[in-house]
Order: structure tokens, then C-alpha cells, then sequence
């Protein structure tokens, strides 16, 4: 698990068990909550939020899965499977892409679709997310009248004015925007809360804990010990 760059400096001893515990969908879980959209929350309960997305959007079937190719459903049809899997991506993609502000454009550049397909997923993700939508744009607003913005637990970031912000200008010679960082940071503000309560709960629990890894947990323990540690992870 992890980057690749650094997937094989953590190892275990012989006889110990390497550990990663992460969330699932952390940062749509955070948008959901803090916005109060209710369709993002039922879109979540269902298990796979990319995959509702798309039944909701009119774009996957109701009974489509996050692994088509390992369904005995698509053992037949595997180039349907493959489709179902192209289109999940992409709808991934849109749910992620909307929380760090990123525009049809990158979303098309990134994601190998046309610009067409990313106008229409975009406009899919505002028509039916509208609440989200209406609260993401007030948090932004207020950040910039306000020039602070700040998590549930109270870290703070102070915003730059544009006066300050002109003595930072971009390769362009352009004073560099700030709304797409002031979107995504509720998300990653208080996933980084989340992170450091969970590890906290689990240095009072005791675990080993190796490392954290964006949202994911690392320990080690004996190979005996792994379930206990993992449930105890899991509590934190």
C-alpha cells in the first residue's frame, strides 16, 4: 500500500505483521457531513459512492459493481466490464476532482475523456449535489471576506489578501488563485484532524504504530497479535 516510492521502506521483522489501515471515500464522507447533502450521504450508504453516482447520473446500471471483471454476471460480456470500469473512473474522478475545484478541462486532460463527457459528468454532479454546491460556495465566499478559514477542532489558515497575494505571482505573471485550495481545504483540514485523533487514540490504545501515509495507518506487531491490533486500529 502507499506511494510506490515508498511502498517497501517500512518492512517487518520475521515474525510480525505490517499493518495499514485507511478510510474508505474519507474525503466525499467529510463533504457529506459538513454540507448535509442528503443524496451525497445516500449515495455513500449504498457502499460505493462512484458507482451510485453514476445510477443516479443515468450512466451505470443499477446492478453495477466495483469490479465488473471479477463478477460472474460479466463473465460473458468482459468488454462490458471493461466499460462499467471506464465509467466508474470517471464518475471518481468528477466526485474528487469537484472537492479540489478542478475544471472540465483538467478533469477531461486527466482522465483521458472528452471535454463534452466532462461538462456533462460536472453538470450531473451540480444538478443532483445541489446542497453541497450551495455550501461549498459559501465556505469559499466567507474565506475570502473574512480571510480566514478553519476546521471543526478550530486549526486556522489565515488568507492572504490579493494586495499580499500580487507578491506571489504565478509563472504567467498572474496573481495565482486561491479558491480551488479554499474548496478542497475543509476536506483535507479535518481529514488531517480525523488522522490525528485516530493516532492518538491509538498511542493511549498502545498500538505500534510505524507511520501515517496520507489516510492510511500504519503498524506493526507479532503475527499473533494482527487481529487484535487490526480491530484496535479499526476502533481508533
Amino acid at each position: 500500500g502507499g506511494s510506490p516510492a515508498f511502498r517497501h521502506l517500512v518492512k517487518p521483522a520475521e515474525g510480525e505483521a505490517l499493518i495499514q489501515i485507511d478510510w474508505s471515500a474519507q474525503e466525499v464522507w467529510i463533504a457529506a457531513y459538513l454540507s448535509g447533502d442528503k443524496v451525497m450521504k445516500e449515495t455513500l450508504a449504498k457502499g460505493d459512492p462512484y458507482i451510485a453516482f453514476g445510477f443516479l447520473a443515468g450512466r451505470l446500471p443499477v446492478d453495477a459493481t466495483k469490479n465488473p471483471l471479477k463478477s460472474p454476471y460479466f463473465a460473458t460480456n468482459p468488454d462490458l466490464a471493461r466499460q462499467h470500469t471506464i465509467m466508474r473512473n470517471h464518475l471518481k474522478a468528477v466526485a474528487l476532482g469537484v472537492l479540489y475545484g478542478k475544471t472540465a478541462y483538467t478533469i477531461a486532460l486527466e482522465e483521458n475523456m472528452s471535454l463534452d463527457e466532462a461538462k456533462a459528468l460536472l453538470k450531473a454532479h451540480r444538478r443532483l449535489f445541489k446542497t453541497f454546491w450551495i455550501w461549498i460556495t459559501g465556505v469559499v465566499s466567507e474565506a475570502l471576506a473574512t480571510r480566514r478559514i478553519k476546521t471543526k477542532y478550530g486549526w486556522t489558515q489565515i488568507v492572504l489578501s490579493r494586495k499580499e497575494r500580487e507578491t506571489h505571482l504565478d509563472s504567467n505573471g498572474r496573481v495565482k488563485s486561491i479558491k480551488n485550495a479554499l474548496q478542497n481545504f475543509p476536506m483535507q483540514g479535518n481529514g488531517a484532524e480525523m488522522l490525528r485523533l485516530a493516532l492518538t487514540y491509538a498511542a493511549d490504545k498502545r498500538i505500534p504504530i510505524c507511520a501515517p501515509l496520507h489516510d492510511a495507518i500504519f503498524a506493526v506487531a507479532p503475527a499473533e497479535r494482527e487481529e487484535e491490533v487490526v480491530a484496535g486500529l479499526l476502533a481508533c
